[in-house]
């Protein structure tokens, strides 16, 4: 593809790390590939309709924003599921190794320890330990206090830990 002033090289490739940077951030909310997805195609559409470009922070924003609209809706009119264990997460032990030199955490089972935090707190350790933001700039994206994410993050590390000391217990004796 020739490349033209308006096509400059790194406009396409910036525009898809933009894109997995807002799915991962959208993954880390609904903890579903499909409704994540969703999220990114959705937050996109919003922008473009209202003639923004697709910003890393603006798109950050917008996919929040609409997560928690969505979140608020399902609690207003709640859907019955066809089976009633579908809300409960079963954590599989067996799948963490049992010789002490090869114990590590399954990624399995920490995605759904992740999935058993609240939206904030998942939100709050997305930001911190895959996204690399500090606290204050996590406090400007959410538009909440430093110290309410601090609060956040340190309440999402200590449930995240005793959920995988509880894993770890079953299995080693």
């Amino acid at each position: 593809m020739k490349r033209s002033p308006r096509n400059p090289p790194n406009a396409r490739d910036d525009l898809d790390e933009r894109l997995q940077r807002g799915f991962r951030y959208a993954m880390a909310l609904t903890h579903q590939a499909f409704q994540a997805e969703d999220l990114v195609q959705d937050a996109c559409l919003r922008l473009l309709n209202r003639n923004k470009a697709i910003e890393l922070p603006v798109l950050l924003i917008t996919i929040r924003n609409r997560y928690i609209d969505l979140y608020r809706h399902a609690k207003r009119f709640p859907t019955n599921s066809l089976s009633s264990d579908s809300n409960v997460i079963q954590l599989n032990p067996a799948s963490i190794t049992t010789r002490e030199e090869d114990r590590f955490v399954d990624s399995d089972i920490l995605s759904k320890s992740l999935g058993r935090l609240s939206m904030e707190e998942r939100e709050a350790i997305y930001f911190w330990a895959v996204e690399g933001y500090t606290a204050n700039e996590i406090a400007k994206i959410v538009s909440l206090s430093r110290n309410t994410v601090l609060s956040r993050i340190h309440r999402a590390r200590v449930k995240l830990r005793d959920m995988l000391h509880k894993v770890n217990a079953e299995v080693v004796p």
